[in-house]
């Protein structure tokens, strides 16, 4: 199935089933609910029979997340599943299963010479609440192999915060 996904910033994500569809203008927006609105990098994942959308919003960017029993919505704002990273204005992500287990990754400017744009990619273990629900994830310095890395947080952006 193919899906035509159109996105106007910073308010609206719409999908679309087919031409006819997009051409009715049929929009169906996951951050209406909510004052944290679409900013961008839209990540799709289905996980049994819930479509989770996941999404930057805001800056310095959180990750926040929709459901919906269909990958076209109606969508169910979630709440914020990452608050921003402290040393980084931007946050992706995207969330995964291997082998069993979710992971959620996303990027950071934690390196040494990191910055809005010098990131590096992060990755973290989860596991679903109960009622399908993603839990809040912090940002960690170990990551999934427990390596110890140093975290430097900009004590200023080099952004405004809107």
């Amino acid at each position: 199935m193919l899906f035509v996904i159109r996105i106007r910033c910073p308010y609206l994500l719409a999908a679309y089933e087919s031409y006819e569809e997009w051409r009715s203008f049929q929009e169906r927006s996951p951050t209406s609910q909510h004052k944290r609105k679409f900013t961008e990098a839209p990540w799709l994942h289905k996980r049994n029979v819930i479509y989770y959308l996941s999404y930057a919003s805001g800056w310095p960017e959180s990750i926040s997340y929709a459901t919906s029993s269909s990958p076209t919505g109606p969508w169910t704002y979630r709440g914020v599943i990452m608050q921003p990273t402290g040393t980084s204005g931007t946050n992706h992500q995207a969330i995964i299963e291997f082998k069993g287990q979710p992971y959620f990754i996303y990027h950071t400017g934690a390196l040494p010479t990191g910055a809005d744009y010098r990131r590096s990619v992060a990755i973290e273990k989860f596991n679903y609440n109960a009622d399908g629900t993603i839990p809040t994830i912090n940002q960690t310095s170990t990551g999934v192999n427990g390596s110890k890395q140093r975290i430097i947080r900009k004590s200023r952006m080099r952004h405004a915060r809107l």
